[in-house]
């Protein structure tokens, strides 16, 4: 039976910054995921120190995946479905319904955000249509965007887009909901932003770069550069429904070396909490990748 010293759950940027770490100090590693899951595989960075202009997200996860390789970590281009805890070794199925062994595991999964679902909404990810104002507002200066949710995310987005964009819509189901949130109120003192409740948003129009307008169930239509949609996130208890980990919110509870409750599991990036940022997840995996080494040479 083949043991690893770590299982890395995720091939994100946390997942990746970690695995850089564990495998730079001589452990037996192995990472599981697709490149193309992540929330950084279609994104643009304009905010990473070092890069002077733009860089896309696909490029970072394919250069970290090759450098990881070179280190001699195995990586398997498939998802975990399930994780145990067997005496002392962690047990992971993955979707084929094979198994595999480890000492210690990294949870770096990521979050999965809610999507609409509708007509063109995959085409124009990343050519106008996002699910991080924090992260891709800026490319919005000046433009016209539309925040599409029912929570305070959305209130909030509207809020830090109306300091970026010319104009913003914010289309929000129910005003008794929306004055519910405290924050709601500062809405209606900001002059650059609108409010529309009751449509729904049934398709994106465009040509073949670039969002150009969104289309209401009603048949109104309303002319963007940009739609966010912040609509929240899918819960994440599934694939660690056979683990007692502490999840608060649909987030992993970490402590200050990124351990969780479970003596050798691990966890980074967006799965443990906001904000969702690349530098945070960089973070977060670095720090887990420096003391997860501890677990294994004390266990040992």
């Amino acid at each position: 039976m083949e043991i690893f010293d770590a299982v890395v759950v995720g091939s994100g940027p946390s997942g990746m910054q970690g695995a850089i770490y564990l495998a730079r100090n001589n452990l037996k590693v192995l990472m599981f995921g697709k490149e193309e899951n992540s929330a950084l595989y279609n994104a643009k960075i304009d905010n990473l120190f070092g890069y002077n202009d733009v860089c896309l997200g696909k490029d970072l996860l394919e250069n970290t995946k090759n450098k990881l390789i070179n280190l001699g970590m195995k990586k398997i281009d498939k998802n975990i479905k399930n994780i145990k805890k067997e005496n002392e070794i962690f047990s992971l199925i993955d979707e084929d319904e094979n198994k595999y062994f480890s000492k210690s595991i990294l949870i770096s999964t990521g979050i999965k955000r809610k999507v609409l679902n509708i007509e063109n909404e995959k085409k124009y990810l990343g050519k106008g249509v996002s699910y991080c104002a924090t992260c891709d507002g800026f490319f919005f200066k000046n433009k016209t965007v539309c925040i599409y949710g029912d929570g305070i995310k959305a209130i909030e987005s509207s809020i830090y887009l109306s300091n970026i964009a010319k104009e913003v819509f914010l289309v929000f189901n129910d005003e008794k909901v929306l004055k519910n949130f405290k924050k709601s109120e500062n809405l209606y003192k900001i002059k650059n932003i609108n409010i529309i409740f009751g449509e729904k948003i049934i398709s994106i129009l465009g040509d073949e770069n670039i969002l150009k307008e969104i289309i209401f169930s009603s048949k109104k239509s309303l002319k963007v550069d940009g739609l966010f949609i912040e609509m929240g996130t899918f819960s994440i208890k599934e694939v660690f429904s056979d683990l007692p980990l502490d999840i608060t919110k649909d987030h992993i509870k970490v402590g200050f070396k990124q351990e969780t409750n479970i003596k050798g599991i691990y966890a980074a990036g967006d799965i443990t909490g906001e904000p969702y940022q690349i530098s945070k997840a960089l973070f977060d995996g670095m720090n887990a990748g420096i003391n997860l080494p501890d677990y294994i040479k004390n266990k040992n």
